[in-house]
């Protein structure tokens, strides 16, 4: 559970630095 909240996370993060950039 945890492994997959923490791979949505860093899913997230990798596609918020797409859009900003």
């Amino acid at each position: 559970m945890v492994i997959i909240i923490t791979t949505i996370i860093m899913l997230l993060q990798f596609v918020i630095h797409i859009y900003l950039y």
